[in-house]
């Protein structure tokens, strides 16, 4: 499990060398030299054991970050993990999102900002859309891939005794493998390892990503390991919010439902947070009219540069659908409310064709990436301010 966590960004470097197939094809090669064969150090440690090792350490604080220079962007996991193997992991995203989330004694606890507590999801790891090939599969490959580390330098790490390896890459191998002259392949790889002298196990990585014709690095992957046999157990996060009593809530309309949506915004992929607050009968509306009053959350500063075209957006994608009366009707429009930059937080009202009087229960249905997404929105009778 935690190799997965400690490679998982590096699947956005080798899926831009090519498809899954393309890279186990490279594999088989049989004269493209392995590292997991070689012995890097005295101790008799193997490269291959060293990313392994890592997953054996008495409790360590991981932080990886993934820089994306020319796109600007930078996405960074943390993550604490016990002696016992739970882990406290953090994700911040490339477009402000955060994900949270406890495994402690194999349930997984996420955080559900409607019921303000944590909720028990199961034993499985919450990943981010688009990793398609597992990081331990892209871990192998990339191990293979490379020729011997050099090994260059020691120094101190966390106040721990490392040694310093550099990493070259057959790149004549990789051209051949995509039909191209070794002069022309656009990709060129180069890292540095840092393996802990006592245990063998990799401490430390810059793995750099060039495009042919730049100088400098276009992608860069940094991954530091540090308070080893420091960290306190860690316990399940409070509050625990009863799943069931989340699930009874939901289908009463009795609390707010948080959805997290997704939508592709000036060519990028925007999440936040979507909450469908209330909808109430607009006064003297004719045809009659019901607003619903909806928070979004978690907003990308993309957005608030224009916030307009997004909202227009967001409304093609809502539909209210009143169940007892078999229908579904699209927004005819919207009203802009409140918004907060520092706060990451839009307020308005979208509109929508339908009389109130004829609500027993109503909820908003989201289209977007996948199938619809369906949120209860409490019915509130009376003027709305």
């Amino acid at each position: 499990m935690k190799i997965k966590l400690i490679l998982g960004l590096l699947s956005l470097m080798l899926l831009a060398c090519g498809t899954l197939e393309q890279l186990q094809n490279l594999n088989r090669q049989p004269d493209v030299s392995a590292t997991g064969a070689v012995i890097i150090n005295q101790s008799g440690h193997l490269a291959a054991e060293a990313w392994q090792k890592t997953d054996t350490l008495p409790g360590y604080r991981l932080e990886i970050r993934h820089r994306h220079e020319t796109a600007g962007r930078e996405q960074i996991i943390t993550t604490i993990f016990d002696a016992a193997g739970n882990v406290h992991a953090r994700r911040l995203l490339a477009d402000g999102t955060e994900l949270e989330y406890f495994q402690v004694d194999g349930h997984v606890y996420q955080f559900q900002a409607q019921y303000q507590g944590w909720v028990d999801t199961g034993r499985d790891i919450p990943t981010q859309a688009g990793e398609l090939v597992s990081p331990a599969e892209l871990l192998r490959m990339l191990i293979q891939i490379g020729t011997a580390p050099t090994q260059t330098g020691h120094e101190l790490l966390h106040d721990r005794p490392a040694t310093r390896y550099k990493l070259s890459y057959v790149t004549a191998e990789m051209a051949r493998l995509f039909d191209q002259p070794a002069g022309d392949l656009p990709l060129d790889v180069r890292g540095t390892l840092w393996l802990d002298d006592k245990t063998g196990a990799l401490v430390k990585s810059e793995i750099f990503l060039y495009q042919r014709g730049l100088e400098a690095p276009t992608q860069r992957f940094n991954l530091d390991v540090s308070q080893l046999g420091r960290v306190d157990p860690i316990t399940p996060p409070e509050p625990i919010i009863d799943p069931q009593a989340v699930i009874a809530a939901t289908a009463t309309a009795q609390a707010w439902t948080v959805v997290e949506t997704m939508l592709t915004y000036q060519g990028q992929p925007v999440t936040f947070e979507l909450i469908p607050l209330e909808a109430h009968q607009i006064p003297d509306s004719s045809p009659r009219q019901t607003g619903v009053a909806i928070k979004l959350r978690r907003i990308p500063g993309i957005v608030f540069a224009a916030p307009e075209p997004f909202l227009a957006q967001l409304r093609g994608q809502l539909r209210l659908s009143v169940p007892n009366q078999n229908l579904v009707v699209t927004s005819s429009g919207y009203e802009l409310q409140h918004s907060s930059r520092p706060e990451q937080t839009i307020d308005l009202i979208y509109f929508f064709n339908a009389n109130l009087e004829d609500f027993a229960h109503t909820e908003l249905v989201i289209s977007g990436q996948g199938n619809p997404q369906y949120a209860p929105v409490p019915v509130v009778t009376g003027a709305a301010d």
